[in-house]
């Protein structure tokens, strides 16, 4: 995978965490949209593990009104408190390995 592409999953994943965690009233939500809209086209293709997130983003860049927004809002905090869930657990497993590997004990 190219650089850029990897750059886009990582903006993704980045934004879909801050709309997420950030206020409904945030002055930046507008702003973060835009940038999502900009950068889902370079992840269209990339881990299975992002495919999640990367629905949900789409679905909230093309949300045409309240109803839909708050749905796709809750589509894609659900997919990204899954993502983090995975990956903390991914980290978690390989951190212990490798302490195991290099004698300490965990």
């Amino acid at each position: 995978m190219s650089s850029r592409l990897t750059h886009a999953h990582r903006a993704m994943l980045a934004i879909a965490g801050y709309l997420v965690t950030g206020s409904i009233e945030d002055e930046n939500r507008a702003l973060m949209l835009e940038r999502l809209a900009r950068v889902l086209p370079d992840c269209e293709t990339g881990p299975e593990t992002i495919a999640p997130v990367r629905l949900a983003a789409r679905q909230m860049i093309v949300a045409l009104n309240d109803r839909d927004r708050s749905h796709a809002e809750i589509r894609l905090m659900q997919a990204v408190h899954h993502f983090n869930r995975a990956g903390a657990g991914a980290y978690l497993d390989a951190w212990q390995k490798q302490a195991v590997a290099e004698g300490r004990q965990v």
